[in-house]
Protein backbone atom coordinates (compact mmCIF):
# COMPACT_ATOMS: atom_id res chain seq x y z
CA UNK A 1 0.00 0.00 0.00
CA UNK A 2 2.82 2.36 0.90
CA UNK A 3 4.57 1.69 -2.44
CA UNK A 4 1.34 2.34 -4.33
CA UNK A 5 0.85 5.69 -2.60
CA UNK A 6 4.48 6.58 -3.28
CA UNK A 7 4.02 5.71 -6.95
CA UNK A 8 0.76 7.68 -7.19
CA UNK A 9 2.38 10.74 -5.63
CA UNK A 10 5.22 10.62 -8.11
CA UNK A 11 2.82 10.01 -11.02
CA UNK A 12 0.72 13.06 -10.07
CA UNK A 13 3.87 15.14 -9.76
CA UNK A 14 5.06 13.90 -13.16
CA UNK A 15 1.72 14.69 -14.81
CA UNK A 16 1.84 18.19 -13.35
CA UNK A 17 5.39 18.62 -14.70
CA UNK A 18 4.38 17.33 -18.15
CA UNK A 19 1.32 19.60 -18.40
CA UNK A 20 3.15 22.68 -17.15
CA UNK A 21 6.22 21.83 -19.26
CA UNK A 22 4.19 21.53 -22.49
CA UNK A 23 2.33 24.73 -21.65
CA UNK A 24 5.63 26.60 -21.26
CA UNK A 25 7.14 24.89 -24.29
CA UNK A 26 4.37 26.02 -26.63
CA UNK A 27 3.78 29.40 -25.05
CA UNK A 28 5.82 31.06 -27.74
CA UNK A 29 8.48 32.76 -25.70
CA UNK A 30 11.98 31.29 -26.26
CA UNK A 31 12.94 31.52 -22.57
CA UNK A 32 9.69 29.84 -21.53
CA UNK A 33 10.32 27.07 -24.07
CA UNK A 34 13.70 26.38 -22.50
CA UNK A 35 12.17 26.30 -19.00
CA UNK A 36 9.42 24.06 -20.39
CA UNK A 37 12.04 21.56 -21.61
CA UNK A 38 13.61 21.56 -18.17
CA UNK A 39 10.25 20.95 -16.49
CA UNK A 40 9.51 18.11 -18.95
CA UNK A 41 12.87 16.51 -18.12
CA UNK A 42 12.15 16.87 -14.40
CA UNK A 43 8.78 15.15 -14.88
CA UNK A 44 10.42 12.30 -16.78
CA UNK A 45 13.05 11.98 -14.06
CA UNK A 46 10.40 11.88 -11.30
CA UNK A 47 8.46 9.02 -12.90
CA UNK A 48 11.39 7.07 -14.41
CA UNK A 49 12.67 5.60 -11.14
CA UNK A 50 9.38 4.03 -9.97
CA UNK A 51 8.75 2.55 -13.41
CA UNK A 52 12.29 1.16 -13.55
CA UNK A 53 11.87 -0.27 -10.05
CA UNK A 54 8.62 -2.01 -10.96
CA UNK A 55 10.06 -3.42 -14.18
CA UNK A 56 13.28 -4.58 -12.49
CA UNK A 57 11.64 -6.22 -9.46
CA UNK A 58 11.20 -9.68 -11.04
CA UNK A 59 14.84 -9.75 -12.09
CA UNK A 60 16.31 -8.51 -8.81
CA UNK A 61 15.79 -11.94 -7.25
CA UNK A 62 18.47 -13.27 -9.58
CA UNK A 63 21.11 -11.09 -7.93
CA UNK A 64 19.61 -10.64 -4.44
CA UNK A 65 17.56 -13.71 -3.52
CA UNK A 66 15.31 -13.09 -0.54
CA UNK A 67 14.37 -16.57 0.64
CA UNK A 68 17.79 -18.15 0.37
CA UNK A 69 19.33 -19.86 3.36
CA UNK A 70 22.40 -18.14 4.75
CA UNK A 71 25.63 -20.04 4.21
CA UNK A 72 26.68 -22.34 7.03
CA UNK A 73 29.27 -21.07 9.49
CA UNK A 74 32.91 -21.65 8.63
CA UNK A 75 34.83 -23.24 11.49
CA UNK A 76 38.17 -23.62 9.72
CA UNK A 77 39.56 -20.25 10.82
CA UNK A 78 38.97 -20.62 14.58
CA UNK A 79 40.02 -24.28 14.47
CA UNK A 80 43.31 -23.34 12.80
CA UNK A 81 43.88 -20.67 15.47
CA UNK A 82 43.36 -23.32 18.16
CA UNK A 83 45.88 -25.65 16.48
CA UNK A 84 48.42 -22.82 16.36
CA UNK A 85 47.82 -21.95 20.02
CA UNK A 86 46.29 -18.56 19.20
CA UNK A 87 43.47 -18.93 21.69
CA UNK A 88 42.43 -15.27 21.90
CA UNK A 89 42.01 -15.11 18.12
CA UNK A 90 40.10 -18.38 18.15
CA UNK A 91 37.73 -17.08 20.83
CA UNK A 92 37.20 -13.91 18.80
CA UNK A 93 36.38 -15.95 15.68
CA UNK A 94 34.00 -18.23 17.59
CA UNK A 95 32.21 -15.19 19.00
CA UNK A 96 31.90 -13.81 15.48
CA UNK A 97 30.24 -17.08 14.45
CA UNK A 98 27.95 -16.87 17.49
CA UNK A 99 27.04 -13.28 16.56
CA UNK A 100 25.93 -14.40 13.09
CA UNK A 101 24.46 -17.78 14.11
CA UNK A 102 23.45 -17.41 17.79
CA UNK A 103 21.43 -20.64 17.88
CA UNK A 104 24.20 -22.89 16.49
CA UNK A 105 25.44 -25.50 18.98
CA UNK A 106 28.95 -26.21 17.65
CA UNK A 107 30.66 -22.90 18.52
CA UNK A 108 29.62 -23.25 22.15
CA UNK A 109 30.89 -26.84 22.29
CA UNK A 110 34.19 -25.84 20.70
CA UNK A 111 34.56 -22.85 23.04
CA UNK A 112 33.89 -25.03 26.08
CA UNK A 113 36.50 -27.50 24.88
CA UNK A 114 38.98 -24.67 24.33
CA UNK A 115 38.32 -23.11 27.74
CA UNK A 116 38.48 -26.35 29.74
CA UNK A 117 41.02 -28.57 27.97
CA UNK A 118 43.43 -26.14 26.40
CA UNK A 119 43.23 -22.93 28.39
CA UNK A 120 42.24 -24.54 31.71
CA UNK A 121 40.07 -21.52 32.53
CA UNK A 122 36.98 -22.54 34.55
CA UNK A 123 35.67 -18.96 34.72
CA UNK A 124 35.68 -18.66 30.92
CA UNK A 125 33.99 -22.06 30.64
CA UNK A 126 31.28 -20.95 33.09
CA UNK A 127 30.66 -17.75 31.09
CA UNK A 128 30.46 -19.71 27.82
CA UNK A 129 28.08 -22.21 29.42
CA UNK A 130 25.83 -19.39 30.66
CA UNK A 131 25.84 -17.68 27.28
CA UNK A 132 24.96 -20.95 25.57
CA UNK A 133 22.04 -21.53 27.92
CA UNK A 134 20.71 -18.06 27.14
CA UNK A 135 21.08 -18.19 23.36
CA UNK A 136 20.34 -21.79 22.40
CA UNK A 137 16.66 -22.31 21.63
CA UNK A 138 16.27 -26.08 21.69
CA UNK A 139 16.09 -27.68 25.14
CA UNK A 140 18.04 -30.72 23.97
CA UNK A 141 20.90 -28.48 22.82
CA UNK A 142 20.93 -26.66 26.18
CA UNK A 143 20.98 -30.05 27.90
CA UNK A 144 23.85 -31.21 25.68
CA UNK A 145 25.90 -28.13 26.55
CA UNK A 146 25.20 -28.60 30.27
CA UNK A 147 26.17 -32.28 30.18
CA UNK A 148 29.33 -31.47 28.25
CA UNK A 149 30.20 -28.63 30.65
CA UNK A 150 29.69 -30.87 33.69
CA UNK A 151 31.69 -33.74 32.13
CA UNK A 152 34.57 -31.43 31.23
CA UNK A 153 34.51 -29.94 34.69
CA UNK A 154 34.62 -33.43 36.25
CA UNK A 155 37.45 -34.53 33.98
CA UNK A 156 39.35 -31.38 34.85
CA UNK A 157 38.94 -32.01 38.60
CA UNK A 158 40.14 -35.60 38.20
CA UNK A 159 43.26 -34.44 36.34
CA UNK A 160 44.30 -31.74 38.64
Amino acid sequence: MKILLWFLFRAVLAVFCFVYGFKLLFWGHPGAGLVGCGVLLAGAWVIAFPIARILAAPFSAIFWPTGAEPPPPVYGIPESHVKKGLYAEAIREYHEIIRKWPHELKPYVDLLDLAVRRMRDPDLAARIHGEALLKLKKPEERETVTRLYEAMKEARHEEG
